[in-house]
């Protein structure tokens, strides 16, 4: 009989020699590159930092998952609500406007705040995550209805809505400077996001369109799947 200690040292040990192995790997990728191209590490030190992208999706995905951990205790200065009130609002739109500028998505707009027709209809939450009455976090759901979705101007949405029946796009998610790499804020408010779709919102599938850069993101920890590309319009 194995016991139960020795069993998770087994694992632990299995894990490390499956990590060890891709170090190696890479390496040896890096090294050999390095003879090709001689300036390969000398013009950017930091692409050796970036070894998750050189592992196999599933243990990249497997790595991903043990990081994004949601507390049971949550920061007691930390809370997630709907934007209710116009200075509340105006605080997200804000933090989307600043986002998209800082990231190129869109030049610098007068009022300093980014606002979309879908932001007006009825059919679009707004919700925030407000850290000492300061909105630090934000993300919009649009549910589907006699407007459509956003999406709808590049993607063929017919198929999708006959197999999955109600569906909502997740829109204009901004997170403030300082909190960007807070995984306990943006999981948090995603957690609040999912929890709302499905109980409140009444939300059978949920779409979104994403930084590529991002894209593994969604895919290991939210389980999106990419939309296949018959699927865009010409």
């Amino acid at each position: 009989s194995v016991k139960t200690g020795e069993l998770t040292a087994n694992l632990k040990l299995r894990r490390s020699q499956i990590f060890l192995k891709y170090e190696e790997r890479i390496d040896s990728a890096c090294s050999n590159r390095q003879e090709r191209d001689p300036q390969f590490l000398a013009d950017s030190p930091r692409k050796t930092k970036k070894w998750p992208s050189l592992l196999p999706r599933w243990l990249r995905y497997r790595i991903y998952r043990s990081l994004a951990t949601v507390p049971l205790n949550p920061p007691k200065d930390l809370i997630l609500k709907l934007a209710q009130t116009k200075e509340e609002l105006e605080q997200a739109l804000r933090l989307l406007h600043d986002s998209y500028v800082g990231a190129g998505f869109m030049t610098p707009h007068p009022s300093g705040m980014r606002v979309t027709p879908y932001h007006a209809l009825p059919q679009t939450t707004t919700l925030i995550a407000l850290r000492n009455d300061e909105v630090v976090a934000t993300v919009s759901v649009i549910r589907d209805g006699a407007f459509g979705l956003p999406l709808d101007a590049i993607f063929d949405m017919a198929r999708l809505r006959k197999e999955r029946g109600r569906i909502a796009e997740i829109s204009s998610l901004a997170i403030k400077t300082e909190y960007r790499h807070d995984r306990e804020t943006l999981l948090l408010l995603i957690k609040f996001l999912y929890e709302y779709c499905i109980h409140y919102f009444g939300v059978d599938c949920m779409v979104a369109v994403v930084n590529p850069k991002m894209a593994d993101f969604y895919r290991a920890i939210l389980f999106f799947e990419v939309m296949e590309r018959g699927n865009v319009k010409e």
